[in-house]
């Protein structure tokens, strides 16, 4: 019972860790190689998520941004960006500064500071990933309790 415990752990540290890593490596890339353009935030959809529990009942607000940009080449885009550090910041009808991949300019960031996309939020869920692999694995091979 404890393995798999123990395995279901290392899942739940894939769960969190591995989107969090790659969404860590694409914000940076962007910011750091990326193309710097000037964008528009043209729309901004509230998405509201209920969670609950027999307990606590939660609501958690996610502001989901549209950009549009226009390339060098002259081509508008518009879509969402990969990742996204607003919080509970509306910037309907802003602009914003883009990075964007110019291979795939469908992968772009507008971060909220302007220079680069706050790592606060993948380095927390990788840090949770850590303790999942740890507790998961000490399961797995008898370590705890």
């Amino acid at each position: 019972m404890k393995i798999l415990g123990g395995l279901m752990m290392l899942a739940a540290a894939a769960r969190f860790g591995i989107p969090a890593f790659r969404n860590l490596r694409t914000s940076q890339r962007l910011a750091e190689s990326g193309t710097q353009v000037e964008g528009r935030v043209v729309s901004v959809f509230r998405k509201v998520t209920r969670n609950s529990d027999s307990v606590v009942s939660r609501r958690t607000v996610t502001l989901i941004e549209t950009i549009e940009f226009t390339t060098a080449e002259g081509r508008i885009v518009r879509g969402n960006p990969v990742l996204s550090d607003v919080g509970h910041t509306d910037r309907s009808g802003t602009s914003v500064v883009v990075y964007f991949d110019p291979a795939q300019p469908e992968s772009f960031i507008a971060p909220l500071d302007e220079l680069k996309v706050s790592p606060l939020r993948p380095v927390v869920l990788l840090l949770v990933a850590a303790i999942f692999v740890i507790w998961g694995l000490s399961w797995v091979f008898g370590m705890l309790g």
